[in-house]
């Protein structure tokens, strides 16, 4: 194994599709494409996971396409479910989800995402 190292190489396998979210409006079907959070995205992802800011979670995961996104859940008659489900749909599809152990009350233990 070499030192020696491309950043191309780390950009390609860091690579994801973006996500698309369609949604319903004046009874047109539009879309929002969400493109895979930079890493300075995910620096404030992880602020929000820690202080539990669920806005600074969805800015950060949804970057440019944030605007887009907070129209939509200031619509009346959307609740704090539809960002959560949202946010939870977000960071399994690009695979942000980190793997833990759960231990169940009979001491059995579970990995998982």
């Amino acid at each position: 194994m070499s030192g020696h190292h491309s950043w191309d190489e780390y950009v390609e396998e860091a690579a994801h599709e973006p996500f698309v979210l369609d949604y319903r409006e004046d009874g047109e079907i539009r879309s929002i494409t969400i493109n895979q959070p930079t890493s300075i995205q995910m620096m404030r992802v992880a602020q929000g996971l820690r202080s539990a800011d669920p806005e600074a979670i969805m800015i950060g995961l949804c970057g440019d396409a944030w605007e887009q996104i907070y129209d939509l859940l200031a619509k009346p008659g959307v609740g704090m479910q539809a960002m959560l489900r949202l946010e939870k749909d977000l960071l399994a599809w690009f695979d942000l989800n980190d793997e833990v152990e759960m231990m169940g009350p009979g001491g059995g233990k579970r990995r998982v995402k």
